[in-house]
């Protein structure tokens, strides 16, 4: 027979098993959750290395995988068995070699710079018959007429072998040795060559303009202001090659080649570099370190090769007396407005004879200041060349994802429906004269 006492004790003890029951559950379910939590950590940490080297145009295969069996975990890289620390410590340094790799080709392969990311993997991929490129052929080349005729470049495509895990930056300098060589047989075959390339683009010489501005637009829209600028200093439209407009969406490697491209041309051609007011404080700390790096390589280049001349008076803030292209920086609004000025001016300082020249375009300046929508649009664009068209439509927006491209679209298809309606029109007014003209025959 049980007593009070038995009964309490016994319920006291039922109580302490369950909730020590109850803590070892707990305690099992926070285990798994600090394994998953780290798991899905590590896997972020891969995702984001590999996610950098795919956006800056890494050729080279990496297969990672992973198999969870709880409490392990293992971790494969290129079905080797290998401990997670090992794997980010190669992708980090695959990463960082990749990135040195990329800033030597742009310093000294020229036809390089047309690239970044995506578009180098997207050529390789074309070299191995794997991907139709006609679009970046139309960007390469300038060729935007729809009738003109395009010669592909020659297809050069080694395999890698077995080794290139360990021996990924000889195959990565193949590579772009392989995408170079395709680029300069592509402006080959198309009778072109980079010289000739910029030489088409060059600014008049009566403007005289080198080096880097900065121009704000107030009363017009940037895009506009851009057609004013090729039409004032050229009296050509614009290219694609030679005009980036940014914002928080523009990626660093675009930005990057696109400054390699413009600092370091040898022609005297106008590039336009559009700052929206999205454009992010990282994104503007990385552009002034290139454009302050690049002007050290451009000097020390104009430097040697005029040795001779024994140049003392000249550093980096008169960019205008060593740079060959023109570089102008437009905005409209922007948060910093004044940290963006302070760092571009530093390179736009102006000799006496700079300055001089200057009060002789004062008159051009008095008018970009008076410059609107309405006198804006007049602008006839003087082509020498017919192939481009002559009537430009400029379609904008500052906020991505409006739907420019769809509208660009269809407004081909709406024009190409009018020319095939066009076309027929013209066939049954040509097919009813006819018929006129037998029935006049048959009379006679």
């Amino acid at each position: 027979m049980m007593t009070k006492k038995n009964e309490t004790n016994q319920t006291s003890q039922t109580k302490d098993e369950k909730e020590e029951k109850e803590k070892d559950i707990f305690e099992i379910k926070f285990k798994k959750l600090l394994f998953f939590k780290n798991i899905i950590n590590n896997l972020q940490i891969l995702y984001d290395e590999i996610n950098i080297l795919r956006t800056k145009g890494f050729n080279i295969p990496i297969v990672i995988n992973v198999s969870i069996k709880y409490p392990e975990i293992k971790y494969k890289l290129n079905g080797q068995e290998k401990d997670f620390s090992i794997i980010k410590d190669y992708l980090i340094r695959v990463k960082n070699d990749y990135e040195e790799q990329l800033i030597t080709i742009y310093e000294n392969e020229k036809y390089l710079r047309l690239l970044y990311g995506k578009l180098f993997r997207n050529i390789k991929q074309h070299q191995g018959g794997n991907y139709e490129i006609l679009e970046i052929i139309r960007y390469i080349l300038n060729k935007t007429n729809n009738k003109d005729k395009i010669e592909d470049g020659d297809l050069y495509n080694e395999s890698l072998g077995e080794d290139y895990e360990e021996q990924y930056k000889d195959y990565t300098k193949k590579i772009f040795d392989q995408i170079s060589k395709y680029l300069i047989s592509l402006f080959k075959n198309n009778k072109s060559n980079f010289k000739i390339h910029y030489d088409n683009m060059k600014i008049k010489e009566e403007n005289n303009c080198k080096g880097i501005s900065i121009k704000k637009c107030e009363k017009i829209s940037m895009e506009e202001y851009i057609l004013y600028l090729f039409n004032s200093k050229l009296k050509k439209s614009p290219i694609a090659q030679n005009i980036l407009i940014c914002s928080n969406e523009t990626y660093i490697e675009e930005l990057q080649s696109f400054l390699y491209r413009a600092i370091l041309c040898e022609s005297n051609t106008l590039f336009v570099l559009a700052i929206l007011q999205s454009f992010s404080n990282f994104q503007h700390n990385k552009m002034y370190s290139y454009i302050d790096k690049l002007l050290s390589i451009k000097l020390e280049k104009y430097k040697k090769q005029n040795e001779e001349k024994k140049i003392k008076d000249i550093d980096k803030s008169k960019s205008r007396d060593y740079m060959d292209s023109y570089i102008v920086f437009v905005y409209n609004e922007l948060d910093n407005e004044n940290a963006f000025k302070n760092e571009i001016k530093k390179y736009t300082r102006k000799n006496q004879k700079g300055e001089e020249e200057d009060k002789k375009r004062d008159v051009d300046k008095e008018k970009e200041k008076n410059l609107n929508i309405s006198n804006i649009s007049s602008i006839s664009i003087i082509q020498d060349d017919d192939s481009v068209p002559k009537n430009i439509i400029v379609i904008s927006s500052d906020i991505c994802g409006l739907g420019k491209s769809f509208k660009i679209k269809k407004m081909i298809e709406k024009r190409k429906k009018q020319e095939i309606n066009m076309e027929k029109e013209n066939r049954k007014i040509y097919e009813k004269k006819n018929k006129k003209e037998k029935k006049k025959i048959k009379n006679c």
